[in-house]
């Protein structure tokens, strides 16, 4: 965890406070700056990353059992897989006095001014906005 505030940094306590409690170890302790960070702190940083991945790349070793070719590319497909990140949402207007609403699986902004948005709709769904 770092911090770079440029106050009174509690927030940096207050997120190692929810971390822990919810059982989460820390990587490394956490690296607290006041405005702008220095180049001895940059290097602090980039030495505490790579402290934490060497320690994540031996414990994923240790956990790690070999495995055969061919069971290891159907491991890494599922895995790719696995990392796609899908969620169904619920899209909901009014016009007047009726409601209207339906189901999609992709949400996106597409502008900022004036506000916009990109929806996913299923060519086979009546939707009715």
């Amino acid at each position: 965890m770092f911090g770079s505030y440029g106050w009174s940094g509690e927030a940096v306590d207050l997120i190692e406070g929810k971390l822990e409690d919810a059982g989460y170890p820390l990587g490394f302790a956490p690296i607290r700056v006041k405005f702008k960070p220095t180049e001895e702190t940059l290097h602090q940083c980039e030495a505490a990353g790579a402290s934490f991945a060497q320690t994540l790349r031996k414990t994923t070793k240790m956990r790690a059992p070999r495995q055969m070719a061919t069971e290891a590319q159907t491991d890494r497909t599922e895995q790719a897989i696995g990392r796609i990140i899908g969620s169904l949402c619920v899209v909901t207007t009014k016009r007047d006095d009726t409601h209207y609403g339906f189901l999609t699986s992709w949400v996106s902004q597409a502008s900022f001014n004036p506000p916009g948005l990109t929806i996913a709709i299923a060519a086979d769904r009546e939707a009715e906005i």
